[in-house]
């Protein structure tokens, strides 16, 4: 609730969030990120303004029409050499799922990247995959779907989307456990992210947050299957 009482010193005149209180700029990810959890925060029970969160989904709604592209570090191997290629932004799948989340999916976006998959990190094709799951098309989910969360280790990533080989695949399973939480991956994915974070002396708060949201849907299943 606190953080929510903080919006109207974050939210700019686009709809934006800046990321930081009485910012001038905004954060493409960080709003995304701060709709996503005010959801969660929605299906939970919170209350939840609704009108500052309509103003955020109508940015993402724009931003997500912009075709630009990026370089991407990332390894083949958890410790393997870094290598480079060309995707779209991180913000643009993540954007596109959680406007699917709320309902206001943009099928035509979603499907110039599904023509366009080379686009897209292997965390990305996930999220547009369960975006189309929520958006009633099964068929796509299925075919877009990578067929395991493997061969791609994204380096830490200090600003724009925050990502790490950890955040992506919790990020990863958190959307599987929300739209298709009997898919065979998910027991796997669980098992290699909680192995990783052990692994790690420090962890990101991205990376906390999408692994603990993940963990608290796998819970919240086996507690109501007892």
């Amino acid at each position: 609730q606190q953080a929510i009482a903080k919006l109207g010193s974050m939210q700019l005149y686009n709809g934006g969030l800046s990321y930081w209180s009485g910012g001038e700029r905004e954060s493409w990810w960080g709003t995304a990120y701060a709709a996503h959890f005010m959801i969660e925060a929605k299906k939970a029970g919170y209350d939840v303004p609704q009108a500052p969160l309509e103003r955020m989904l109508a940015y993402l709604g724009q931003m997500v029409k912009n075709r630009k592209t990026e370089l991407y570090t990332y390894s083949t191997s958890i410790n393997g050499a870094a290598v480079t290629k060309t995707i779209a932004p991180k913000e643009i799948a993540y954007s596109l799922y959680i406007l699917a989340l709320s309902g206001k999916e943009d099928l035509s976006t979603m499907n110039y990247y599904k023509s366009n998959l080379g686009l897209l990190a292997i965390d990305s094709r996930y999220l547009l995959a369960c975006a189309y799951l929520l958006s009633g098309d099964a068929a796509s989910y299925k075919g877009i779907q990578p067929k395991a969360f493997k061969d791609e280790y994204s380096a830490l990533q200090l600003d724009g989307s925050f990502c790490s080989y950890i955040r992506d695949e919790g990020i990863t399973l958190n959307s599987l456990l929300e739209v298709d939480p009997d898919n065979i991956q998910i027991p796997i994915m669980a098992k290699h992210l909680s192995e990783q974070m052990r692994t790690r002396r420090y962890l990101s708060t991205q990376e906390n947050a999408f692994a603990l949201l993940a963990f608290g849907k796998i819970a919240r299943r086996s507690a109501s299957m007892n």
